[in-house]
């Protein structure tokens, strides 16, 4: 049940050179930690494909839950560790990890400590397996330059049935959109 709906706010990039090819030097380990997690993303490189951000989040989502409506996300952790919490279970993560949230994914992420560096991908096609490392079922073959033992699987689903006022940034077209749930939104069936 939804309790409110906030004014939605643009967080839609600002793109400061179109159409240019030179060549860029970007620091991304300069830019500024912030408490946040959704204000600490920056934009750096954006098409209409995809956009990566950098992002030096200190605390964890503990206020707000998110959900990008628009895109899949590919988080990979340059420094930090932490866990994603979803209504699929808690995934731990780790410097090296690649943390893949499917469009539509409700989620929170609790990191262990304030130094976290996140390169994040915001991809408008699904993000999926290069065919050349499937087989014709969907499996990953022996040349593919990972395997099954690599991926680490949601763990520790937990049961929620708290009520409140639970607030859920959600993300589409550029806005983000506050809503109020009156129950915990990993409270699913």
């Amino acid at each position: 049940k939804i309790k409110q709906v906030g004014e939605a706010y643009s967080v839609e990039p600002k793109v400061v050179l179109y159409k240019q090819l030179r060549h860029r030097s970007l620091k991304g380990f300069k830019i500024k930690p912030v408490d946040d997690y959704l204000e600490s993303r920056k934009a750096v490189l954006v098409n209409s494909d995809l956009h990566i951000s950098l992002a030096a989040p200190r605390k964890s989502m503990t206020d707000y839950f998110y959900k990008n409506v628009d895109a899949d996300e590919m988080i990979f952790v340059h420094e930090g560790t932490g866990t994603l919490k979803t209504m699929y279970g808690d995934i731990p993560f780790e410097y090296g990890d690649y943390v893949i949230i499917p469009r539509g994914t409700l989620y929170q992420i609790t990191f262990n400590d304030e130094n976290n560096r996140l390169l994040i991908v915001e991809s408008f096609s699904p993000i999926e397996f290069p065919k050349r490392y499937m087989n014709r079922v969907g499996q990953l073959m022996e040349h593919s330059p990972f395997c099954e033992r690599d991926f680490k699987l949601p763990t520790e689903l937990e049961t929620y049935n708290q009520k409140g006022d639970f607030i859920i940034k959600i993300k589409k077209e550029g806005l983000i959109h506050e809503v109020v749930y009156a129950s915990h939104p990993f409270d699913v069936v």
